[in-house]
C-alpha cells in the first residue's frame, strides 16, 4: 500500500500566492496535488510532484481554499494511496490605496478591497 501524505500545512501565503507543504516519505515516488475554492466544485491539479512543497499562484485574495494529496509509489502509477486528508488556508486581504487632490488641495484617500 502507498501511504497517504500527512502533516499538510501551508507557508508564504500572500494575496494571491501559498506554500503547500508536507512531510517526506521515502516510499513515495511523486504526488498529485489538487485545490479549489471552498463552495465550488472544480477542481484544479497538479501533477507528478516530485518535493515535499509546492508553490500555488493566481489565488483569489480573502477567499478560502481547500486542497489534499495523493501519493504515488511507482513510477506509472499503479499504486497510489487515497486522497489526504484536507487542509485549508485563505488568501490575504488585497488593499487598492488611491491618494488624489482635490481642488482644496486637500489630500483625498481611498482604499479599495480586492
Amino acid at each position: 500500500n502507498c501511504p497517504i501524505a500527512n502533516n499538510l500545512n501551508t507557508s508564504n501565503v500572500s494575496n494571491f500566492s501559498v506554500t503547500l507543504n508536507w512531510d517526506f516519505n521515502s516510499n513515495v515516488d511523486y504526488y498529485r496535488v489538487r485545490y479549489k475554492e471552498v463552495g465550488t466544485s472544480s477542481w484544479s491539479f497538479e501533477h507528478n510532484v516530485i518535493s515535499t512543497s509546492l508553490d500555488i499562484d493566481n489565488l483569489n485574495s480573502n477567499t478560502q481554499y481547500i486542497w489534499q494529496l495523493k501519493s504515488f509509489c511507482s513510477s506509472i502509477g499503479t499504486s497510489s494511496s487515497s486522497w489526504s486528508i484536507a487542509d485549508t488556508f485563505t488568501g490575504h486581504i488585497f488593499w487598492k490605496v488611491y491618494c488624489f487632490r482635490t481642488a482644496f488641495s486637500v489630500p483625498l484617500l481611498l482604499l479599495e478591497l480586492t
